[in-house]
């Protein structure tokens, strides 16, 4: 069983409104949109290898680099992934949970923003500019991860170096755009 991110990951620019209020299920969201996420950067096949292989007893495994991350070398510079889980609780895969949870629970747009409605309080924030920031550090995220996946000399990425990556890069400005 893979590891997963928890509410811990939701903080900061990502940080989910109302999260202590009943409506607000963050569990559900992330057992929904975690597959998603895997399918869209890794493709199914390595989605289904990754599950299948990955071992939280063997760190030395390509799988357990990408879930936690490594270290790894380019024309002699050395560069970190961090993985998706980490100690950090920065991870594109809670951003991309966020991503796509918050346009569920964010639901009246005004013009200074978004406003989830709740029966006490009302919380605004400025949608497009977090919307942007999230989704950017997202992009910068996975596509580190993808360096990762190319450079390592890993036998069993090979047929994830030589696929066409699901995901395409669309970095957003704070319009949204």
């Amino acid at each position: 069983m893979l590891p997963e991110v928890n509410e811990a990951y939701f903080k900061g620019i990502n940080l989910i409104p109302n999260a202590e209020q009943s409506y607000i299920d963050i569990p559900k969201a992330i057992e929904e949109y975690t597959p998603d996420f895997y399918m869209n950067v890794f493709g199914y096949e390595f989605y289904k290898s990754l599950q299948d292989n990955y071992d939280s007893g063997v760190t030395d495994s390509i799988y357990y680099k990408i879930m936690h991350g490594s270290e790894f070398t380019v024309s002699g510079v050395v560069y970190k992934w961090d993985g998706l889980i980490n100690d950090r609780e920065i991870s594109a895969l809670a951003d991309y949970i966020w991503l796509e949870y918050i346009e569920e629970i964010w639901n009246n747009t005004t013009v200074g923003g978004v406003v989830q409605i709740v029966p006490t309080e009302s919380k605004q924030d400025s949608r497009f500019q977090r919307l942007a920031k999230v989704s950017n550090r997202m992009e910068k995220q996975i596509e580190m991860l993808y360096n990762f996946i190319y450079y390592s000399t890993d036998s069993e990425l090979e047929s994830v170096k030589n696929a066409d990556y699901p995901y395409k890069f669309k970095e957003l400005n704070w319009l949204g755009i």
